[in-house]
């Protein structure tokens, strides 16, 4: 099902504290502290697993910034609706998740939200960082927590095949003689390394990315697309991979759309020249 109570309340306060912001942006910093601590002590229980908490923060954090930045009214209600539909996906999916890890339209649910809310919190980095002075030495490390936070609970989600592993639970119990539990519990810290693994290449892989692109003359918004064509490449290559999916053909591919997509933008983009 697609509407439950309790995302949706929590939606609708996430949706409220975003309407006070657009009229009061003198409220920037309450509004900031109450998003964080309603994330971590409402939000969070709803998926009672630490990795889905990075949805709702960063998710948050990122809206609410961004939000800042924009300056026509209806930009900013077109922005609100569109980071609360998103918010109550992240909550949903979430949600269901913790009843059925294997959940295929839950899962779908946060490959969306897990693109979505980088989007959100990548503009709102690079909005922060042209529009006021902070060592720019910050930003590799924000963008390496975040993508690493964020991107983990797609990443783990796609380990949890129930076919692969029992496939696998098989093999062991033909070559060695271990309890059912027990290589599943082998497999399972097996896999969870490799993840973590793979997550932390790919948020080093993206800041290093992002301290490149900061010294281009562009705008906000046009670093953070370009930033975000580059992590989804990026992820989606580990996301086959852990799959069984990848192969040389898909890398090809990957790699000339993340070309042409960026040399599109840019080549389109307003150059921003300091003289």
């Amino acid at each position: 099902m697609f509407f439950k109570l309790q995302p949706i309340i929590y939606t609708a306060i996430f949706f409220l504290a975003l309407e006070i912001l657009a009229f009061q942006q003198g409220w920037f910093f309450q509004i900031a502290l109450f998003l964080f601590i309603y994330s971590i002590v409402i939000i969070w229980p709803l998926a009672r697993k630490i990795r889905y908490l990075a949805f709702p923060l960063f998710l948050s954090l990122g809206s609410f910034s961004l939000l800042f930045f924009i300056d026509s009214f209806l930009e900013k209600q077109v922005f609100i609706f569109m980071a609360g539909g998103v918010y109550y996906l992240a909550l949903l999916g979430s949600y269901r998740l913790k009843f059925y890890s294997c959940d295929q339209t839950a899962q779908g649910m946060l490959n969306l939200v897990t693109i979505a809310s980088m989007f959100f919190w990548f503009l709102a980095i690079y909005a922060w960082f042209l529009n006021y002075v902070f060592a720019f030495w910050l930003l590799p490390i924000i963008i390496f927590l975040s993508t690493a936070f964020v991107s983990i609970p797609s990443l783990i989600v796609c380990s949890t095949d129930r076919e692969k592993i029992q496939k696998k639970i098989k093999e062991k119990k033909e070559k060695k003689k271990f309890f059912g539990n027990q290589v599943l519990e082998i497999i399972y810290h097996e896999n969870r390394r490799s993840i973590i693994f793979l997550d932390l290449i790919l948020a080093l892989f993206v800041a290093q990315f992002a301290w490149v692109v900061s010294y281009w003359p562009f705008s906000y918004l046009t670093l953070g697309t370009v930033l975000l064509i580059v992590f989804y490449i990026a992820w989606d290559i580990i996301r086959n991979f852990i799959q069984g999916k990848l192969s040389l053909k898909r890398l090809v591919m990957n790699g000339l759309m993340a070309t042409l997509f960026v040399i599109a933008i840019v080549s389109t983009a307003q150059w921003d020249l300091v003289v």
